[in-house]
């Protein structure tokens, strides 16, 4: 009896799980869903769906939203045929411009000086190794090993009796070069 039981209760709890009816969204359901925020694929995507359905108020409100959330390709958004029945649109044209704004923007940030290779990595610090090498060398190396400890390891401030600035400043006048790192 115990074994009849063992067997036929898992199934009797299957069949009861699963003998409900399946909860399927139609296509209206799932539209009214959607513009009440209740689902989302992502803001883009949503804006993709609308287009595709035709509604191109809700389309051009989704395709707003994803480029306030940080969306920014204008290229992709030229290129991608599900938005195309949005290009006669008055906003198509306003959004395309917000995006390239946004890019062209980027672009500049990405030119400045500390955006550049050379900036982080600068030819001067690219010393092949060599026993001995010049005492500007080992200074350059020192300062740069002393900048990355510095803004790269957390709570240095917090070490009791080091201060990390003037143990730098030590070892330069005493050209101590060879120990510093050892030390930190």
């Amino acid at each position: 009896m115990k074994k009849f039981l063992l067997l036929v209760v898992p199934v009797l709890i299957y069949v009861a799980a699963f003998a409900q009816p399946q909860a399927s969204i139609s296509a209206k359901e799932l539209e009214k869903k959607l513009e009440e925020g209740v689902f989302e694929i992502s803001l883009y995507n949503t804006a993709c769906y609308f287009a595709l359905a035709g509604n191109k108020k809700l389309a051009l409100n989704y395709l707003r939203k994803a480029i306030d959330d940080g969306f920014n390709s204008s290229k992709t958004m030229l290129e991608d045929s599900d938005l195309k029945s949005l290009h006669n649109e008055k906003d198509w044209a306003l959004l395309l411009q917000k995006i390239q704004e946004r890019e062209a923007m980027k672009t500049k940030e990405n030119e400045q000086f500390f955006n550049k290779p050379d900036f982080w990595e600068s030819r001067f610090f690219k010393t092949a190794y060599r026993e001995d090498i010049s005492e500007e060398e080992k200074v350059a190396g020192l300062s740069r090993f002393w900048s990355e400890a510095k803004y790269n390891f957390v709570n240095f401030d917090l070490i009791p009796g080091i201060n990390i600035d003037s143990l730098y400043f030590e070892y330069l006048k005493g050209k101590k070069y060879e120990i510093y790192p050892r030390i930190l």
